[in-house]
């Protein structure tokens, strides 16, 4: 199977040719500014990646605004709202109220929304209006642009870009591989953020290694299904459980939870951004309930697509005595204090 993954890839070359040609001619006419860049009164801050696929993004988003919050009283997050039902601009969430269903927003701004309470969330296809309308409100100090480094219509004081590890084959532009341009485009990059201490070098070395830093995700807190704080995952050690995630990378969150302690007995995996239905989660509580498992847990961003159903679940999952939680992903930046401070300063706060 491997072999024929790998036939594909090599075929598929020629498209990729063709991709990254079509890219970099694009971003050639904002270079040479034949493209207008909006440029915002606000300053702006973007988090992206240059490949396809999880690269925890959200969860440093979320992070990313939970330490600007300290030096910014109003903070908004635009995102396009990927794979959401609506077209054109909505407002999420704002003073503490979340304003829309996550089939509207999408499920990565629901999830900012249910984690910063304070936030002004917003998701456009278009982030110039989004933009132009949070300073036409004067709804915020400062902008989070999310998923936006390849989005280059709107001008940014800093570019945050995630990496993930690829193999050879996946570090060509898609179709072949993973990448969303060419790989030297990461010289656009203010800084970049590794998922481990040693990334392959033909990423790392197109930004200055003082502004290369390695996060860490673990998991953190286990929450309900109104996000209230249970406990820390250590005390979840030696529970059975049965686990199912719709992200990118599924099996990654099963090993964590192992790696926790946990006795995980039965692990369903979903495509990315899957929209469950009420028969899927009536299967996942009768599969506990054959398992003899205590809790059903998720990630967060699935726990948010999951909730519009939760009340007609309510009686069967009493019945089968079984608990529901979600498991947060916390993230740790190595020189943390280093990163925000220059990240301050270009964002022009003293």
């Amino acid at each position: 199977m491997k072999s024929l993954i790998v036939i594909i890839r090599i075929i598929l070359i020629p498209f990729s040719l063709l991709y990254g040609f079509l890219t970099e001619l694009r971003n050639l006419l904002f270079d040479w500014h034949l493209l207008p860049i909006y440029k915002s009164k606000l300053p702006v801050v973007s988090v992206g990646n240059i490949s396809v696929g999880g690269t925890g993004k959200t969860p440093f988003t979320i992070w990313l605004a939970q330490q600007l919050a300290g030096h910014f009283e109003r903070i908004a997050i635009v995102s396009r709202g990927y794979r959401r039902s609506s077209k054109g601009l909505k407002t999420v969430a704002e003073n503490g109220k979340i304003l829309c269903n996550v089939e509207v927003s999408g499920d990565e701004p629901m999830l900012m929304a249910q984690k910063l309470k304070n936030a002004l969330i917003i998701v456009a296809e278009k982030r110039k209006k989004a933009i132009r309308h949070i300073e036409m409100t004067q709804a915020a100090d400062v902008i989070i642009l999310d998923d936006a480094f390849q989005h280059r219509w709107v001008a940014r004081d800093a570019d945050i870009v995630l990496l993930h590890q690829n193999g050879f084959l996946q570090n060509w532009p898609l179709p072949t591989g993973r990448l969303r341009e060419m790989i030297w485009r990461l010289k656009r990059a203010t800084y970049l953020i590794r998922r481990a201490s040693k990334d392959n070098p033909l990423f790392t070395n197109y930004v200055p290694e003082n502004r290369q830093f390695t996060a860490h995700f673990s998991l953190g807190d286990v929450v309900n299904e109104l996000f209230e704080i249970q406990g820390r995952i250590e005390q979840w050690r030696g529970k059975r459980v049965v686990a199912f995630a719709g992200i990118a990378h599924p099996q990654t969150f099963f090993d964590m939870l192992r790696q926790n302690g946990l006795e995980v007995v039965q692990t369903i995996a979903f495509a990315d951004h899957y929209r469950f239905r009420e028969d899927d989660l009536s299967e996942l509580v009768h599969l506990c309930r054959k398992e003899k498992a205590e809790w059903l847990l998720c990630t967060e961003k699935d726990l948010v697509k999951i909730q519009p159903f939760l009340p007609i679940l309510e009686t069967e999952i009493k019945i089968t005595d079984v608990c529901l939680g979600a498991v947060s992903l916390q993230v740790q930046l190595d020189d943390a204090k280093k990163f925000l401070d220059d990240l301050l300063k270009r964002l022009t706060i003293e």
